[in-house]
């Protein structure tokens, strides 16, 4: 479970964070600065500030590909083809 709930989290909030700054440097190519402000919970700090500067080999929409993949939804179209891109493209 721990690789569930903390590593996997770690994972997907890392990969969003990143998704997310590349959207704010687009929106804001003009201005000087831009800060981004997550809050989460004290248990993921350390998984996500490992992935955000260990992570350089994949990009985070392979990141997030791999994590929606689930036997449960593998044969569901709808999940397959709507939900789970809008979930990886950000």
């Amino acid at each position: 479970m721990y690789t569930t709930i903390i590593d996997e989290r770690d994972a997907w909030l890392a990969a969003k964070l990143v998704q997310t700054c590349r959207g704010l440097t687009r929106v804001a190519q003009n201005q000087q600065r831009t800060s981004l402000v997550a809050i989460v919970g004290a248990g993921h700090v350390p998984g996500i500030c490992q992935w955000l500067t260990n992570n350089t080999s994949q990009s985070p929409e392979q990141i997030l590909s791999q994590l929606v993949t689930t036997r449960k939804w593998a044969n569901d179209p709808v999940i397959q083809k709507e939900v789970i891109p809008h979930w990886v493209s950000g």
